[in-house]
């Protein structure tokens, strides 16, 4: 879930584990540019087979996610296949 979530450490953590849900947190609080690259490595790790959150956050991270693909090298050349860990 990708949204209004408040987390403990904030300055430090903007993802909480939910294992009852099975389910990972992500805060919108923090979401600003300088950390994007680590919403992209969290829902990396956790490879969410739904993403549920608000519009506009889940949009900011999709078009951070979409400027990676279309400006680095393609990701077949580093990692053998696929979207670079997406596909």
């Amino acid at each position: 879930m990708l949204g209004g979530v408040v987390m403990k450490n904030a300055e430090r953590r903007i993802w909480a584990y939910n294992p009852i849900y099975q389910s990972l947190n992500l805060s919108t609080f923090q979401l600003k540019e300088e950390r994007l690259s680590e919403y992209v490595d969290a829902l990396r790790r956790f490879r969410p087979h739904v993403l549920h959150g608000y519009p506009s956050a889940m949009a900011i991270v999709a078009r951070y996610i979409l400027c990676l693909l279309y400006t680095s090298p393609s990701p077949r050349d580093q990692r053998g296949g696929g979207l670079g860990g997406w596909g």
